[in-house]
């Protein structure tokens, strides 16, 4: 889970270079969704396979609004994850 902040700034990274690495983008996100998924975080699994299609057609706008909803929904697990550990 600590990994995944440094793969969401990664693929963000990767979408707003000039021009977009969308492969790699896709490789990140699938490695990702695995994660997730085992994980039990269905919401992030599924945006990221939202974001694999949006990288498959090269829609660079579709890419960067889906990966800042993933980047909002791995806080809201973080986040989650923290104050149940401090209870």
């Amino acid at each position: 889970m600590q990994d995944s902040g440094g793969k969401i700034e990664r693929m963000g990274a990767l979408l707003t270079a000039s021009p977009p690495c969308y492969h790699e983008v896709d490789q990140l996100v699938h490695q990702f969704k695995g994660s997730s998924a085992s994980l039990g975080a269905a919401l992030i699994a599924q945006l990221c396979t939202q974001l694999r299609e949006h990288c498959q057609r090269r829609d660079g706008d579709a890419c960067v609004r889906t990966h800042r909803l993933i980047a909002q929904a791995r806080a809201t697990v973080w986040g989650r994850a923290l104050a149940l550990r401090r209870t």
